[in-house]
């Protein structure tokens, strides 16, 4: 047996009676369960032989600030499931489950992912505008552990002849003649652009490796610079 809740007096407005007593309509136009026993409720115990007199579904209404037609669905699958056998008729909202958003499948969201090369998966932006898949999405199958995302730095390929020519270089500066200080001065300043940059990180599927980005060094990376040179004249 589901356990009723005590209905409120049913009180039909008229004209004669203070209209401040109308509950306003509710925001949310669909009641709770608590509130669909209850309305069921008060139409039970001023029905007779399952007819409602007239005005009580708008009285009703007035009393639980909802609309009438809200009123009127309730009690007709009350009515509806009382005839299906049903114990108590049914009053339990059946929105829980069929309403909302419905879920991406994420096989077809992980091809779509796939099929975007690994160097224009740098960020969610970036992968979202190549893959035709929402930021949302992507951030979701981040949280999910669909997509991770993997830090990849530039690796060293040096041979030992590199290796002995950067020694060589480093020596051949060594002059122990020079002078240390001079009395004219210039002040120079430059601003580098890189063809890459050392850390890069991709968004990856299960399985997937980043691609190889090997140098000599990360010095070894294609610059363009600017230079400018300030002196004081003598």
């Amino acid at each position: 047996m589901v356990k009723s809740l005590r209905p409120e007096p049913l009180w039909i407005p008229s004209t004669t009676q203070n209209a401040s007593r109308v509950q306003p309509l509710a925001t949310n136009p669909r009641p709770k369960n608590g509130t669909r026993r209850a309305i069921i409720n008060s139409i039970l115990r001023v029905s007779v032989d399952g007819i409602v007199p007239r005005g009580v579904i708008t009285a009703i209404g007035h009393q639980y600030g909802r609309h009438p037609t809200s009123i009127s669905r309730v009690w007709d699958r009350h009515l509806r499931s009382e005839v299906a056998g049903v114990e108590d008729g049914d009053h339990i909202s059946h929105m829980k489950g069929n309403v909302g958003r419905k879920p991406h499948d994420r096989d077809e969201l992980v091809e779509k992912i796939r099929a975007v090369p690994i160097q224009q998966r740098q960020n969610q932006r970036q992968l979202a505008e190549a893959s035709g898949v929402s930021k949302r999405l992507v951030a979701s199958l981040l949280r999910d552990g669909l997509l991770h995302r993997v830090t990849d730095r530039i690796k060293p390929s040096l041979t030992d002849a590199n290796r002995i020519a950067r020694l060589q270089f480093a020596l051949s500066h060594l002059n122990e003649s020079t002078m240390k200080f001079d009395e004219g001065y210039v002040y120079v300043d430059e601003k580098w652009f890189n063809e890459d940059k050392d850390d890069r990180a991709y968004l990856l599927l299960d399985g997937e490796e980043p691609p190889p980005r090997g140098r000599k060094s990360k010095r070894f990376i294609l610059k363009t610079m600017f230079l400018a040179a300030v002196a004081r004249p003598m």
